[in-house]
Formats: structure tokens, sequence, C-alpha cells
């Protein structure tokens, strides 16, 4: 018995965070009857949001953030199929020459989600979120937050390495001629044989 009380509390614990949720770009969708075709949504980020995931992601600026979804439960299953397309236009960091420039993307992402009461029939006290493992989302209550899941799919897909479009970086230079006597050309001379 304690241990239905024990997972009763991390739930509730989760759900209050989840209420009170002060992220970046929530938005706490109630699944309710979910129609076989599935439903469609769009999440746009306003300005102060914008401000907030830039500063989570670590960039400089977000000044668009849009978010197509369409849920769809799979065949004979509890597990919430999302697919989403984002449209971002934000600001990066070149990280050869630091110097800021502007991107425009466009992300397409599938994620899963699960809802645990449904998945296990005893209680979702025997189930707290923390229990489904990577690659589920969780369903609590019949409420996901699909805002943090764009903004977590936002961020692990803007290049971490980005360069300047018109940054080459000098590796169009012409080799000079100590290079061209460096150890590496004996290389060279293989290659041409």
């Amino acid at each position: 018995m304690d241990g239905l009380l024990v997972g009763a509390n991390r739930v509730s614990s989760w759900l209050s965070v989840m209420k009170h949720s002060k992220g970046e770009l929530t938005y706490l969708f109630t699944i309710g009857h979910m129609p076989e075709s599935g439903r469609k949504l769009e999440i746009t980020a306003d300005q102060k949001q914008c401000a907030l995931v830039a500063h989570r992601a670590g960039i400089p600026n977000v000044s668009g953030l849009r978010a197509e979804l369409h849920c769809q439960y799979l065949p004979h299953s509890h597990i919430l199929q999302i697919k989403g397309q984002i449209f971002a236009e934000f600001v990066q960091l070149c990280s050869l020459t630091l110097e800021p420039f502007d991107v425009s993307e466009q992300f397409e992402f599938t994620s899963q989600a699960i809802d645990a009461a449904k998945t296990n029939p005893k209680a979702n006290a025997l189930f707290a979120p923390e229990d489904l493992g990577d690659g589920f989302d969780p369903i609590i209550n019949d409420t996901i937050d699909l805002g943090e899941l764009v903004v977590q799919q936002f961020i692990v897909n803007i290049d971490p390495y980005p360069r300047k479009p018109a940054f080459d970086g000098g590796l169009s230079a012409p080799l000079d001629h100590a290079t061209q006597n460096s150890p590496f050309s004996v290389l060279n001379s293989l290659k041409k044989k």
C-alpha cells in the first residue's frame, strides 16, 4: 500500500508542476475524445515566449516560432503519435567568427506519448512519468504539454556549430609554399602514381 501512495505522490507532484508550469511555451492539450483521423493543432509563440526560448536554447534571439502538429493514436494502442513541423526565425552566432546571422529553418519531427493510466490497468499510481523511459512523453490525466515538446524539438534541431553562410573560413585559399613543402607533401606524390 505504501508503494501506491509514493507513486500517487509522484504523479500528483508532476501534475502540480504541469498545471503551474512556467515553461517557455506551455500549451497544455487535453486529449478528450480523439477521432480516428486525429487532430491538427497550431502553436505560435508570442514575443515574450520567443525570448524565453532563445534564452533556454542559448542563442541571441528567436523572432518567430510556430508549429503545426497532427496528433493521432496509433491503431489499437494507447500511444499518441505527434507529427509536427516547426517554422522558426532566429539568430545564431557563427561558431568560427562569433558574428551573429539570421536563420530561417523548418524542422519536421515525430514523437510519441503514452497514457500511463490506460497502459497500466492497476492504477497510474504505480506508473509514474519517470517510469516511461526515454522516447515517450507522458500523458497524465488526459493532458500533455505540446508546447514543451515543440521547444525541445526546436533546440535539438538547431545547428550546434553554425557557420555564417558567406564564411568559407579560408578553406578555398590556394596552398602556399610552406604547405607544399610540408612532411605530408610526400603523400601527394604517392597519390599521383
